[in-house]
């Protein structure tokens, strides 16, 4: 039998702790803390009472482990995995098995589900403002969306009218304002930063989307679902696998019941999780939306471990992820190569600079350069501080840093480091090698993690 282990943030409690179901709240009492009224979000702390009660009432041999708090249950290596991944996440998390659900705009078997005109293109001002216009002539009257994928919400989405006017946002507080579309003016510096990253900006046509809808996948089969009404949680089941209640417009407030809809979504979430069957990796949901012809279609795909729950049935969930052990248990050999939890490689012609003495102790210059004809142009200059011990690994000695690249995890931007330093005995270790060790690099968050490329260099952290 495949024992589970548990991760659970511990949130503070809602004003309304009396309203929350009282198996939620022996769960969190038995594992996490007392229940005390606070001034936490009620939504946030529902759904992690929700997943720790369902998760240790239905996993065999569950071990819950808490955030921030000592963990003294079996290895996690050697347990199946559920729960939210931290912003920080923990090493034996990135061994994880891969899912490549963040890039569901390069699955083309998905592209017959979306119902709109979709394009994947390369991170080029030019390539991005034509293919904008193209969209605009080919559906006249439905105006464009842009969205930059290499990098989750790290732009906000464009949103392109039907005459070629977008509203451009001021980042320094200025009143907003609507002037005609130019990649440079939505983008700015980060499209000079990630100049000529393939398949970085999806261009797609608008579309109307009603009675927005998520379905859990686990095991390539849908297993449930709710609509995407924010202020619903698990604990508004009604004993639905795929609950009934959607808004047509979504936070209009206006709450419908239609049983009739939500047999729709589970039938074509079904074709559809067939359909990419192939070519998609690890468990996943997928949000729906009906068109103004009352045909249904894939909104996007994510990754299942954070995405939000609305008013699932957790027994249906949890049942289904308890049959299918294999999706959540961490790979020793694995050593979290792109595509774990999301983590993608990218990067490009990158190097790393060291910074001695540095007005931080333990510091490095991140110095990234991109190969302009024959010279190497820098893009960024910055320094960030290695959260070591005073810049030293295990035994005291010095670390060295042999490489970097940039990542995605869960949608979060990462710097993948390696960096080495001689155990007691002298000898050269290079980590992160070893599944327990795990650092980070500043606040963003970045995070020190196995698998992804190397690119040239040297840095050292010095005292």
């Amino acid at each position: 039998m495949t024992g589970w282990i548990i991760d659970i943030i511990p949130k503070k409690c809602p004003p309304d702790v009396m309203d929350t179901p009282e198996p939620y709240r022996a769960a969190w009492e038995r594992h996490v803390g007392k229940v005390t009224p606070g001034d936490g979000d009620p939504e946030d702390w529902r759904e992690q009472a929700a997943r720790l009660e369902a998760a240790a009432r239905i996993l065999p041999d569950p071990h819950v482990r808490v955030a921030g708090r000592s963990y003294g249950g079996p290895d996690p290596m050697t347990l199946a995995h559920y729960g939210v991944v931290r912003i920080r996440p923990y090493m034996d998390q990135l061994t994880l098995p891969a899912s490549n659900v963040d890039r569901w705009d390069l699955i083309p078997a998905l592209r017959p589900f979306l119902g709109r005109d979709v394009q994947s293109v390369a991170c080029d001002g030019d390539a991005i403002d034509v293919a904008a216009r193209g969209m605009l002539d080919r559906h006249p009257g439905s105006g464009v969306v842009v969205k930059f994928m290499l990098r989750e919400k790290r732009l906000p989405l464009a949103f392109i009218d039907p005459d070629g006017t977008f509203m451009q946002t001021d980042e320094y507080g200025g009143k907003p304002e609507r002037i005609p579309f130019a990649a440079w003016r939505w983008a700015g510096y980060d499209l000079a930063l990630f100049e000529g990253e393939p398949d970085a900006v999806l261009v797609q046509q608008k579309a109307r989307m009603r009675y927005e809808y998520r379905v859990q996948v686990i095991g390539g089969e849908p297993v449930c679902g709710a609509g995407c009404i924010e202020r619903f949680t698990p604990a508004d089941n009604r004993g639905n696998r795929y609950d009934p209640r959607m808004e047509e417009t979504r936070n209009s407030g206006r709450i419908e019941s239609h049983p009739d809809i939500a047999r729709l979504y589970e039938q074509f979430a079904h074709e559809a999780a067939h359909a990419i069957r192939g070519e998609i990796e690890g468990p996943y949901v997928m949000d729906l939306y009906l068109d103004d012809a009352g045909r249904p279609h894939v909104i996007e795909l994510n990754p299942q471990s954070n995405s939000g729950l609305y008013a699932l049935d957790m027994d249906a969930l949890l049942t289904a992820i308890g049959n299918n052990p294999a999706q959540f248990m961490p790979d020793p050999k694995r050593t979290a190569t792109p595509g774990c939890l999301g983590v993608r490689g990218g990067g490009g012609d990158l190097t790393v600079s060291g910074y001695r003495r540095s007005p931080f102790r333990d510091s490095l210059c991140i110095q990234k350069k991109r190969l302009q004809g024959r010279k190497h142009e820098v893009v960024e200059l910055r320094h960030q501080r290695l959260l070591l011990s005073g810049g030293y690994g295990p035994g005291g000695m010095p670390v060295r840093v042999v490489g970097w690249d940039d990542a995605s995890l869960n949608g979060m931007p990462v710097t993948v480091v390696y960096y080495e330093t001689r155990d007691g005995g002298g000898n050269v270790r290079t980590y992160p090698g070893d599944s327990r060790r795990l650092a980070y690099v500043d606040a963003r968050p970045r995070a020190l993690m196995p698998g992804a490329r190397l690119h040239g260099g040297n840095a050292y952290v010095e005292p």
